[in-house]
């Protein structure tokens, strides 16, 4: 997932898109942080069952970036905890905050709660228990460390009071992800924010409710969008959802990009040059501008019925599976040192006897 993520040049960051269940429990997160250092170098969203684990990954990253000094002036990792709905922060989510804290690393420190569950059922509750939660956690980092670097959001999943499980692709949450945007623009906060889908495959449930919440997200004005790709309430992954994903992100850049109302833009001179019955194909200025002001679909169908039977008349979520086969096979990314590989491997391999003595995942 890490090389597929690395390889789609709409996706900005990187996170795990899944556990380990062939290594130590304890050692998990240190083994998902090893294997984005590894196969990526594009910033990197981790989670930590502890403060243990995390010293650990912290550790590696600095050994990457060339030293804890040159991490703390350029890090390129951020943490994500979570406190624990409703209105409290474990001792662990705690520590972690400290830790990231002093360290000068990055962290997204968001309510993940459930709508009905661990929150209010109705919208309004939800969004004022959420915001007592965000904001003490901020300031908890705050009085740590005053400037240290922090981001949060709202993850607010509502439950399917029929069916047990909780909805990612629902309106209700993208509704209060809207709600909570609103008010950290207000408090000038940098803003987390999430999409994804309850579809269990690459079906037309998966695109819509990655389409819309993706589009949402954006219009909300969140700095970070996490969970794409996602499948299943977060419990299924497929790589050919990332590079489905990263089309539906083109598209959706373009869409906020708008449009420029310059004189250059506006092409009056052209318009009149080429006069009524004409066309615009020859045209300088179609030339010129057509590549930037022209979405240019990657996977997305495009051809004639007839072109499209003599390719075998492919379904989109059959190009998108070969193309993410076919990352997967070709994709080289930019490697590590070998002796900066070397150390981060050692470090995670030292580190799994101390991290199995430890309790901190339930």
């Amino acid at each position: 997932a890490a090389r597929v993520a690395d390889y789609c040049e709409e996706i900005d960051f990187i996170a795990s898109f899944g556990l380990p269940n062939d290594v130590p429990t304890n050692s998990m997160y240190v083994e998902c942080a090893k294997a984005m250092m590894e196969n990526s170098n594009k910033p990197i969203f981790f989670t930590a069952g502890g403060e243990e684990d995390l010293g650990v990954i912290i550790e590696m990253a600095a050994t990457v970036a060339g030293g804890e000094q040159a991490l703390r002036e350029k890090p390129f990792l951020i943490h994500y905890s979570e406190p624990t709905a409703p209105l409290t922060h474990s001792y662990n989510a705690v520590r972690k905050v400290f830790l990231c804290a002093e360290k000068g690393i990055p962290i997204n420190y968001t309510p993940g709660d459930v709508v009905g569950a661990s929150t209010p059922v109705t919208m309004a509750g939800t969004i004022v228990q959420a915001t007592a939660e965000a904001l003490s956690g901020i300031v908890l980092h705050q009085v740590r460390v005053k400037g240290a670097p922090i981001v949060s959001g709202f993850a607010a999943s509502p439950l399917d009071m029929r069916k047990g499980t909780i909805c990612y692709g629902a309106p209700d949450a993208r509704l209060t992800n809207s709600a909570f945007a609103d008010i950290f623009h207000y408090y000038g906060l940098p803003i987390w924010s999430t999409v994804g889908s309850d579809a269990h495959c690459l079906d037309a449930q998966a695109a819509m409710e990655h389409a819309f919440s993706t589009l949402l997200a954006a219009l909300d004005g969140a700095n970070l969008i996490h969970d794409v790709g996602y499948l299943g309430q977060g419990l299924l992954s497929n790589p050919a959802s990332i590079v489905m994903c990263s089309e539906i992100i083109s598209y959706v850049k373009r869409f906020i990009r708008g449009f420029d109302l310059t004189r250059e833009k506006m092409a009056v001179d052209v318009i009149r040059h080429v006069g009524p019955g004409g066309h615009f194909l020859s045209q300088t200025h179609t030339k010129t501008h057509f590549q930037e002001e022209l979405w240019q679909a990657k996977y997305v169908n495009r051809d004639s019925p007839d072109s499209w039977e003599k390719r075998g008349s492919p379904r989109y979520e059959e190009t998108v599976t070969q193309k993410a086969l076919d990352i997967l096979e070709t994709h080289q990314p930019q490697p590590l040192p070998e002796k900066v590989r070397e150390q981060i491997q050692e470090i995670a391999a030292l580190s799994a006897q101390e991290l199995a003595k430890i309790q901190f995942i339930s």
